[in-house]
């Protein structure tokens, strides 16, 4: 009865095909723990992980995304059977629309990303996590597209795969082909629990997640092209540190919190003020490079 209770629990909160990447993911994960090489780098890496540089910003987004949750759940729009979709959109979506972003240095790339990352959030959410296969089939085809995945990008970068590429791509259109008329047959004989207002909450959520997060990562490569900024000048005009508040000063007034008039200034215009004397001479290269910023 106990192991059955905990089986049910189980079967709740996660698809099938999430129970199979898990299983394989757990089995992954310590059989590669058993190597030392691994475990050597892996400190290493999460040493650097750690660092205020990486870690601040998750945190900030964590914070930002609760707060997002519970304005959400004021208005009825979530759930507390939600919290697992929350936190797998937050570790593969959330996370890396913000590390992917953070490099960008032009504000229509927000567009772009937000875009894309839609699109494919309804794909997955509508046609591959509404219907799963039993769990048997879900555990023999994971590690069989995880393959014949790798095979079809590593023969972009080695030819001696180009030869197993069109074998592989059969196997993932078949694949996708049949996860397709399986959801859309599923669909058609269930089509009342697929119209219910809770189905559409969680095909609506991660949507929803990733629009609201945009204003926070905007504001997040705001900061970082001031904090580079900022570095520069320090750099350039370390003689004198009244220079380089009023240079900051005087680009965030000019600036405000316009990425495309940022990171013009953060382009060739910051170079003019690496030459300033004076807190006139800042004054006259900004007035003189006002059209271009």
């Amino acid at each position: 009865m106990l192991n059955s209770s905990y089986s049910l629990r189980i079967t709740d909160v996660f698809n099938n095909r999430e129970i199979a990447v898990g299983i394989w993911v757990s089995l992954f994960f310590i059989w590669i723990f058993t190597k030392k090489d691994f475990r050597d780098k892996l400190s290493k890496l999460m040493a650097s992980f750690t660092s205020g540089i990486i870690l601040i910003p998750i945190l900030l987004m964590i914070i930002y995304v609760m707060i997002v949750v519970w304005a959400l759940e004021e208005l009825g729009l979530w759930r507390i059977t939600q919290l697992k979709d929350t936190i797998l959109w937050i570790i593969f979506s959330g996370l890396a629309m913000e590390f992917q972003l953070a490099d960008q240095k032009e504000a229509h790339s927000i567009k772009r990303v937000l875009k894309n990352n839609i699109k494919l959030i309804i794909f997955f959410e509508f046609v591959v996590n509404v219907y799963s296969f039993p769990l048997v089939i879900e555990i023999i085809l994971f590690p069989i597209l995880v393959i014949v995945s790798c095979i079809t990008v590593m023969a972009k970068y080695d030819s001696k795969y180009s030869s197993a590429e069109t074998f592989a791509k059969l196997v993932l259109s078949l694949v996708g082909t049949g996860i397709i008329i399986y959801v859309v047959i599923n669909i058609i004989s269930d089509y009342k629990n697929i119209i219910s207002t809770s189905t559409l909450q969680d095909i609506l959520l991660p949507v929803i997640l990733t629009i609201v997060l945009m204003p926070f990562i905007y504001m997040l490569m705001i900061y970082i092209a001031y904090e580079t900024l900022s570095v520069r000048l320090k750099i350039h005009l370390r003689d004198s540190d009244k220079l380089q508040k009023y240079a900051m000063k005087k680009l965030i007034v000019k600036c405000k919190l316009n990425l495309t008039k940022v990171q013009k200034a953060l382009g060739e215009n910051s170079y003019l003020l690496f030459d300033a004397k004076s807190q006139e001479d800042i004054d006259r290269i900004i007035f003189e490079k006002s059209a271009t910023i």
